[in-house]
């Protein structure tokens, strides 16, 4: 009831929930864990009722930085900046991303800071080594800015074995 497999032998989720494949072939016979998970929106947020504790804030460049939820759904983080060489504010936390996204969309009001550029560190799973994205992204100060980051920027969406992919970091590194 939780997954099917065609005539091909590609599995096809039916609902949400685990489940065990079992095959064969010849003499070999294996067992796999699927993990089924199909999406309700077309947006997911990756944290809501923000835990601020669970979050780690380290900073080059930065004095004074707090960080606090904003509403259920994001992070404030504070600051002022103390040295214009190579400051930034890292934002740490493993957040699991849900199924297999198009895109990941960050949602950043700078207020009056000139950002130079944002990295995103993501984990493919299975252990594999993280990967960090790097953009340049041109951002209207006080206000929210959209930045989508497509998810075949950061890894080959076309290896089923990556997912579920685990945000790890965002940088923000300012000018």
């Amino acid at each position: 009831s939780i997954a099917s497999i065609d005539d091909n032998g590609i599995i096809h989720g039916l609902k949400n929930g685990s489940t065990h494949v079992y095959g064969s072939v010849n003499s070999i016979s294996d067992t796999i864990l699927v993990k089924v998970e199909i999406p309700e929106v077309r947006y997911h947020d990756a944290e809501t009722n923000i835990d601020i504790a669970s979050w780690k804030l380290t900073k080059s460049g930065v004095k004074n930085q707090s960080i606090s939820a904003l509403g259920s759904n994001g992070i404030a983080v504070d600051y002022t900046i103390s040295s214009s060489r190579n400051a930034y504010v890292r934002m740490s936390k493993n957040l699991p991303i849900w199924s297999r996204p198009d895109s990941i969309e960050l949602q950043l009001n700078p207020g009056a800071a000139t950002i130079k550029q944002i990295t995103l560190q993501v984990t493919p799973s299975q252990g594999a080594k993280a990967t960090n994205i790097t953009i340049t992204p041109t951002l209207t100060a006080n206000a929210v800015n959209r930045i989508a980051i497509p998810v075949g920027d950061i890894v080959d969406i076309t290896d089923a074995g990556i997912y579920p992919l685990t945000i790890n970091a965002i940088s923000v590194y300012f000018s």
